[in-house]
């Protein structure tokens, strides 16, 4: 009916001039449903891009209090959000916070925007997330509860990547890198960054007017939700999202230093390194199946295998390895708890609950209409029964959709197995080969990401943080030494068809790159751990005990494991040991340099096994290298002997 909604919506503007509230109040309710439900069903995009105009029309008009009379004479069931203002009335304004009558008005604006970036059209979609992003950038002065606008605004929008069936990339090897197709049909591929950047726009915009320290846990746990998908593409967009956020974080003065140098809050410098640490240690992949591991061998650090044991992984093939991806929702964490809990914004009915313990998600409905998405336990809301039932919030159609298809998933767990499709071993293996592929893509870019923390937040971290960091780089050094040493597995893996390379596919599966690019980043902090051994107020010698044996042990394998290289170039024809040398010879080079940087007295208490190695790679084949060696000769070997 083309025309005629012209005429409808000109009776609908009648109405709402109406003195009685219930007239005004169904006109409204008709032109939400469609504003929220048959929104797609609008013949043409220009209209749809018309009326996307008009909403932030409405939002000027809301922030200008042309409406505000509104609030004061909707008390009826015409409430916009399905609950009547009377069920709200328990909570005082500290539980209900300051601007929630404003969100009465508010919210259906937001989440109608929020719902119009995952419309099918990718020129509407675009035109919400900018119109959206517009409106809270210009008006978010006006509003308190910013952790609500995320959990039941922004956030939301990222399961609209759940729902992408189209063909996404996947690399073929680790360093692939493949182009990303430009199908304005795939969500991922043309709004989950823009959506992502908006996020992250956001939320260094209003840090400080309403989003505290601890929610940049709940940020970095959608980021994560994100990573941990087997979609290649969005997980290194969501891992973009996270370096972005976490190298940006502000540092502040600190009253435990006597200097003006700012740093980063404790709490957050604890919390972006353990999760950093999560992250790194759920993408390595130590099981293709078939019995085919990969295992850590003796010359593992003793850390490193206590790291993964405590990851319940398997360093030794003897047990099955933790299933790491996909962290976020497990097939059989969804656990439903029907009970009002207190938040800061209010009283609200949990929904849904998925994961177990801390990281379960849950979704809350709040009293006065919002959804909550939080990871955070909220303690058991003390209410009589009376007041517990006028909590119970009248549910919209899609809130009421959650929670019945919640209640369906409770079936017993024999009742779920028979449900799982069972898959056949070529569906199986193309399923893990995939996730595997995703994982060591991802760990390549994690260990950047790393090092990026590191160089921003250096002088914020304690020497417990060094630790950490430094003990799952080292894990994924070791994961990916493992590798490349077992042939046997890589033969495996390579009949398999996995890891089929461009240039020679008859070459072997390997992690040259994550083990170089793990070795080096352990070297270039450790080394400027080493350095700092004689300042007491850094707590230079617990830093020096740190790195001194790590510059050791990856010294020693690194070049080790280079001196074996360059010895079988001499006769081999493979043209792949060419790459490897040149793969391998920049932590090389960047060991010596650090040696050469030595101070007289780290020199002498290493002598025993640094002459050794430079007696041994003296003679290798790279001129750049033995450049290297010379330069340590000069700095410290030479000194010594004129002594």
């Amino acid at each position: 009916i083309h025309s005629g909604w012209r005429s409808l919506f000109a009776v609908f503007r009648v109405a709402a001039a109406h003195k009685k509230a219930d007239i005004a109040g169904i006109a409204f309710e008709i032109t939400e449903r469609l504003m929220t439900q048959q929104f797609e069903l609008l013949p043409h995009s220009l209209i749809s891009l018309s009326a996307l105009s008009h909403i932030s029309q409405c939002a000027d008009h809301l922030a200008q209090g042309s409406v505000t009379a509104a609030l004061d004479n909707q008390h009826s069931s015409s409430d916009a959000m399905g609950i009547s203002w009377e069920k709200s009335t328990i909570m005082d304004a500290d539980q209900i916070g300051e601007d929630a009558a404003v969100f009465r008005l508010w919210w259906p604006l937001l989440l109608g925007l929020s719902t119009r970036v995952a419309d099918s059209r990718l020129v509407i979609r675009a035109r919400a997330v900018e119109t959206l992003h517009k409106v809270l950038s210009k008006y978010g002065h006006m509003f308190s509860i910013w952790e609500v606008i995320f959990k039941g605004v922004l956030f939301p929008i990222m399961d609209s990547a759940k729902t992408d069936n189209t063909l996404q990339p996947q690399s073929l090897w680790p360093m692939h890198d493949p182009v990303q197709p430009k199908d304005s049909g795939s969500w991922i591929a043309t709004s989950a960054t823009t959506v992502l950047d908006v996020c992250l726009q956001l939320f260094d915009q209003h840090y400080e007017a309403g989003l505290t320290s601890p929610f940049v846990a709940d940020l970095i746990s959608m980021l994560q939700g994100c990573i941990g998908q087997d979609i290649e593409s969005l997980a290194r967009m969501g891992l973009s999202s996270l370096r972005t956020l976490i190298t940006g974080l502000r540092h502040e003065k600190s009253d435990e230093k006597d200097d003006e140098e700012s740093v980063l809050p404790s709490p957050l410098a604890d919390l972006i390194c353990e999760r950093l640490c999560d992250v790194t240690l759920s993408n390595l992949c130590m099981d293709f199946g078939g019995n085919t591991l990969v295992k850590l061998d003796e010359d593992t650090d003793p850390a490193v295998l206590e790291l993964f044991h405590k990851w319940k992984m398997s360093p030794l093939g003897s047990v099955t390895r933790k299933n790491n991806r996909n962290m976020e929702i497990e097939e059989s964490d969804f656990d439903v708890k029907s009970v009002a809990v207190d938040t800061p914004y209010g009283v609200g009915k949990v929904v849904n609950s998925m994961g177990k313990d801390s990281n379960a998600k849950h979704t809350i409905i709040l009293a006065w209409g919002a959804t909550l998405y939080s990871y955070e336990q909220f303690p058991t809301a003390e209410v009589e029964e009376a007041e517990r039932s006028m909590l119970t919030p009248q549910l919209n159609d899609e809130q009421r959709w959650l929670s019945l298809s919640t209640e369906a998933m409770e079936v017993e767990e024999a009742e779920r197995s028979m449900l799982t499709p069972q898959l056949n071993d070529e569906q199986r293996w193309l399923s893990l080969s995939t996730e595997a592929m995703t994982s060591m893509v991802l760990s390549l870019d994690i260990i950047d990401v790393i090092g990026d923390m590191l160089s921003a937040h250096y002088s914020s971290l304690r020497v417990d943080h060094f630790r950490q960091v430094l003990g799952v780089l080292q894990g994924s050094y070791d994961h990916a030494r493992c590798f490349n040493a077992d042939d046997e597995l890589r033969a495996l893996l390579r009949a398999r068809n996995f890891m089929r390379f461009g240039d020679n596919s008859a070459r072997l599966p390997h992690l040259l790159e994550q083990e170089t690019k793990a070795a080096s980043q352990l070297l270039t902090f450790s080394l400027r751990l080493y350095q700092e051994e004689t300042d007491v107020k850094a707590d230079g010698k617990a830093k020096s005990a740190l790195a001194e044996p790590i510059i050791k042990r990856i010294s020693l394998k690194i070049m080790r494991r280079y001196l074996l290289i360059d010895t079988l170039s001499l006769t081999s024809t493979d043209f792949f040991i060419d790459e490897q040398l040149a793969i391998y010879a920049p932590p090389v080079m960047l060991a010596l340099d650090g040696i050469a940087s030595f101070s007289a007295e780290q020199f002498a208490r290493n002598i025993p096994w640094i002459l050794p190695l430079l007696s041994d790679i003296s003679i290798c084949n790279n001129r750049e290298v033995r450049q290297c060696v010379k330069q340590v000769y000069e700095n410290q070997v030479n000194t010594i002997l004129i002594k």
